[in-house]
């Protein structure tokens, strides 16, 4: 009998040392590399292309009110394009202090209030940096409110010069309010480094849940407002946004490159998202998970490509081509919401919406 208890009790102690060894030999992924990459070669990066044309369209205006003529009129709308598409990357990440202390918005909060902004333009008021401070919100100010400005026409020559003056005043807010943002995002970045856990606060937790957040809003207000899905099924072409500078088109683009770039970054170093997935052996219809939602971004850019006008014309002359992207776009967000999240135990903080 003791020879039998002496025997299981070795047994056990050799299946206990060799599941010991087992979790000790088993590689782990490095969270806290990822976070860092994506700290300074992406979010870093981004932020720096971000200021640069904020800088760059500041100069432009400063210069076109000046010398009011049509090449520095059309050399501010590009720039603001540029600005436009810089902005996409940085939107992702509403995370942290930045969400908490809605630094975002008076870089770019939608809708803009073209009502309001009319009625300041056709006041009595002096239009002077006291007045956009004072009285000016959100809504009537950042790059939304200097886009109706730029890409309006206007024959009365007192509105032109009120709109041209306001353009000047606004961009400076912009520029401010920019540096304000990049000093919080500056200050947060090693705390976002640090932040490798599991938790709802961990960065990869905010992170996901971000980017999922600006998915939704690319699908439902970008797409699927415009083309009718909150109203019955009527289009409504005024609906969309960039409609100003007829660049609705290339921001969503740009954003879903964003997007991409986000979930493929640092495949070198062998530590970005797509990457982590690999680790995990993440698999989605007998494929690597990564492989088909990297396929799901680059059907959807290719359904962008095929539209030959801005968005909100292709919405009104190729509605069919546009509810195609829509629904490929839904795919894309459950492939984000589901698997991703699933994978990545990611703690869902988001509205259970999956665009219609």
């Amino acid at each position: 009998m003791m020879h039998h208890i002496k025997w299981i009790t070795l047994c056990c102690l050799f299946l206990g040392l060799s599941a010991c060894g087992d979790t000790a030999e088993r590689p782990s992924f490095d969270r806290s590399a990822m976070l860092d990459q994506l700290a300074e070669n992406h979010i870093r990066r981004h932020l720096e292309l971000y200021q640069a044309a904020v800088l760059q369209f500041d100069q432009r205006v400063q210069s076109l009110i000046v010398t009011p003529t049509e090449e520095q009129y059309l050399a501010v709308q590009e720039e603001w394009k540029t600005l436009n598409r810089a902005w996409q990357a940085i939107n992702i990440f509403d995370i942290g202090p930045i969400a908490s202390q809605f630094l975002q918005h008076p870089l770019h909060r939608p809708p803009f209030d073209q009502e309001l902004m009319d009625q300041f333009l056709a006041s009595e008021d002096i239009l002077d940096q006291e007045f956009v401070n004072k009285k000016m919100g959100s809504s009537t100010t950042g790059m939304m409110a200097l886009e109706y400005l730029i890409f309006t026409a206007d024959q009365d020559p007192s509105i032109l010069e009120k709109k041209h003056q306001l353009t000047g005043l606004l961009s400076a807010k912009l520029k401010a309010d920019s540096q304000t943002f990049d000093a919080a995002w500056q200050s947060y970045l090693p705390t976002f480094k640090t932040a490798a856990g599991y938790g709802i606060n961990s960065s990869l937790n905010q992170m996901v849940n971000a980017q999922i957040s600006n998915m939704e809003f690319l699908i439902t207000a970008m797409v699927g407002n415009p083309l009718g899905k909150s109203n019955g099924g009527v289009a409504n072409a005024e609906a969309a946004y960039e409609r100003y500078a007829h660049d609705d088109l290339m921001a969503l683009k740009s954003a879903l490159l964003a997007h991409q770039s986000l979930f493929d970054f640092s495949a070198t170093e062998g530590n970005g998202l797509n990457s982590y997935l690999i680790f995990l052996n993440a698999i989605a219809d007998n494929q690597p998970l990564g492989q088909v939602i990297d396929g799901q971004f680059n059907l959807v850019i290719q359904h962008i490509d095929g539209l030959e006008q801005p968005l909100h014309l292709a919405i009104e002359q190729s509605p069919e081509a546009v509810e195609s992207l829509y629904q490929e776009m839904k795919v894309l967000l459950i492939l984000l919401k589901v698997d991703l999240t699933h994978h990545l135990s990611i703690t869902s903080t988001f509205d259970d919406n999956d665009g219609d």
